[in-house]
């Protein structure tokens, strides 16, 4: 849990400087260019973006302990400012769409593969509204010329294909990402098991099936009288042709009973 909220804070923090940076470069290549500032709609989703942001901020500071709760709440406005894109700056032609997938691949490794299929559907749901409300007319008070007449298997195809993708990426990233959190715990685990190793008084050796020595840990390299770097050298070498009659002194079992030998 404290992970994901330090890594949802750090996702206040980009989306804050996505905004300004598309924002401020926005508003200069159209004073450069025409003497204007450009389309208002640009600022005032950008406005928008940033009052998201100033709420992220208050949802992390009011609920400490309730990361899965922020996490949703920022998935929620991504969506809803994403679909504001797509309905404003053309609907099937709008580039906004690919946002859509950002937004259900940070679910999906967050918040697993639920999360990311809910995400994935939402977006499905709101990208199909603002293709319907488009069609039946309802479009933006400055009618951009990307928003055109569509022909229904266009909007079809349109609905389709995106769909696909949206659960595509939904489960991939969630599939990934359960590799990525099974993989860093068994790093863990293999930590846990070290030092456990190396902290008991008794000697330990462990070999692979064809005999050769993979590791020693400290007690045992005490006992065989082995040096510090031989030792490292067994830790870190697991290719090294040594086995067990090679080192100053073994180990045999015979009927049970331990005994030492020392080599010539």
């Amino acid at each position: 849990m404290f992970r994901l909220a330090r890594r949802l804070r750090w996702l206040i923090v980009v989306r804050l400087a996505l905004t300004v940076s598309v924002a401020i470069p926005y508003g200069f290549v159209h004073l450069a260019d025409d003497g204007r500032l450009g389309d208002p709609a640009v600022y005032g989703l950008a406005a928008l973006s940033l009052a998201a942001c100033v709420l992220h901020g208050l949802a992390a500071w009011a609920l400490p302990r309730r990361p899965v709760a922020q996490a949703w709440l920022q998935l929620g406005t991504d969506l809803a400012l994403i679909t504001a894109m797509v309905w404003y700056f053309g609907g099937v032609h709008s580039p906004a769409v690919i946002l859509y997938l950002g937004v259900i691949a940070l679910a999906s490794t967050r918040l697993g593969h639920r999360g990311g299929l809910l995400v994935a559907t939402a977006s499905f749901g709101l990208y199909t509204a603002s293709l319907a409300a488009l069609a039946a007319g309802w479009t933006p008070p400055f009618t951009l010329p990307s928003h055109e007449i569509v022909p229904p298997w266009r909007l079809a195809y349109n609905l389709v294909i995106p769909s696909i993708g949206f659960f595509a990426v939904a489960f991939l990233t969630a599939h990934l990402a359960e590799e990525r959190q099974l993989r860093e715990n068994l790093a863990d685990l293999e930590m846990v098991h070290r030092d456990i190793i190396e902290s008991i008084p008794s000697g330990l050796i462990t070999t692979d099936l064809a005999g050769v020595i993979t590791r020693i840990n400290r007690a045992g390299s005490d006992i065989l009288g082995l040096r510090a770097r031989l030792r490292c050298r067994f830790h870190c070498h697991y290719g090294m042709r040594v086995r067990l009659f090679q080192i100053p002194c073994y180990w045999t079992i015979r009927d049970g009973i331990s005994t030492a030998s020392q080599t010539e």
